[in-house]
């Protein structure tokens, strides 16, 4: 589970950045997606050999890209996301318990 929400994460960022740097784009996503591809990409690198670390650090990366989303683009509808990372974080955390 833990490698498909971090493609996930990855492929949004990648949109993302795509949409903040396209034509007539907005650059205020720019945070917003680099947050999400740098956190994927850390997750991916850290999941073979820190699990755990790699399972904070996409349910933090998913936290910090709704909050810039909401820091940068105020009239974004990111305040809805937040339940997203909830879903995220409790499908992910029993994965760490069965995996120990």
């Amino acid at each position: 589970m833990i490698l498909e929400v971090g493609v996930v994460a990855l492929v949004i960022g990648w949109l993302t950045t795509l949409a903040a740097i396209g034509y007539e784009g907005r650059l205020e996503y720019l945070p917003t997606a680099l947050t999400l591809l740098a956190g994927s990409m850390a997750s991916f690198l850290l999941r073979p050999t820190h699990y755990q670390v790699a399972l904070h650090v996409l349910i933090a990366t998913v936290l910090c890209a709704i909050t810039c989303l909401k820091w940068f683009v105020a009239d974004s509808l990111a305040q809805y996301y937040f339940p997203v990372a909830i879903v995220i974080s409790s499908l992910l955390v029993p994965i760490w318990h069965h995996h120990h």
